[in-house]
């Protein structure tokens, strides 16, 4: 059963074409499931770093992020979502003043997506599994996550990452994969970057022959 591994769309900041790119992987690969492995969305707007004061209100940043996922929802009914920690900015903040969760809406409501999406931290498919990666760095930070918890991991997180990395120990043979990002790094939510090095990779990744063959495949820009 291929795997589609959607990477961090932080909308409505997404490179232009990439759902377009999303479509193509897809059908070359004959994907049956589609995961996406976190920040959705980017809440600029609502973070605890300084925000752009000439970009978008809080509420005109989430209506076009719900614009945007309503057309990833029509291309992806089904998908396993993982939670990153901008999509969790919105619960940070209720909680930091203290608003109790009874009064907190689910993912679903928040983003208007449907049920089919299931949202969790991590998710388990037999031998392998899909995070976001929070709390991890570095351009190993799959890799990382792998060997500590002895199951191949499939990441996001780090833009500026992509690829896969094997680890072998006498019992078995683990992966670690970056499936990179799908920003557009000249959008102002990204003007943190703008002086570094090393550039945000767009792609995704899949997974084939029952988890054992992670692929990351670039975007052509």
């Amino acid at each position: 059963m291929n795997h589609l591994l959607i990477a961090d769309t932080h909308l409505p900041f997404t490179k232009r074409g990439y759902l377009e790119f999303l479509r193509h992987v897809h059908n070359a690969y004959k994907c049956k499931r589609v995961s996406h492995i976190g920040d959705l969305v980017d809440n600029h707007s609502i973070s605890f770093h300084d925000h752009d004061p000439d970009g978008l209100s809080p509420e005109a940043e989430l209506k076009a992020a719900r614009l945007g996922l309503a057309r990833y929802a029509k291309a992806f009914p089904h998908v396993d979502c993982c939670i990153g920690n901008h999509d969790e900015l919105g619960r940070r903040k209720l909680y930091k003043h203290g608003i109790p969760s009874q009064y907190m809406r689910s993912f679903n409501d928040v983003f208007d997506l449907p049920k089919t999406w299931k949202f969790a931290f991590e998710h388990r498919y037999g031998n392998w599994r899909a995070i976001h990666g929070t709390g991890g760095s570095g351009h190993d930070n799959a890799f990382k996550q792998a060997i500590s918890g002895r199951i191949s991991t499939a990441a996001g997180h780090i833009h500026t990452a992509a690829g896969v990395k094997y680890h072998a120990s006498s019992k078995d043979i683990i992966w670690g994969m970056q499936v990179g990002c799908a920003l557009d790094r000249k959008a102002y939510a990204f003007n943190y970057g703008r002086d570094f090095k090393d550039k945000p990779i767009i792609g995704c990744g899949v997974v084939l022959e029952g988890g054992t063959l992670p692929i990351f495949i670039p975007m052509p820009l």
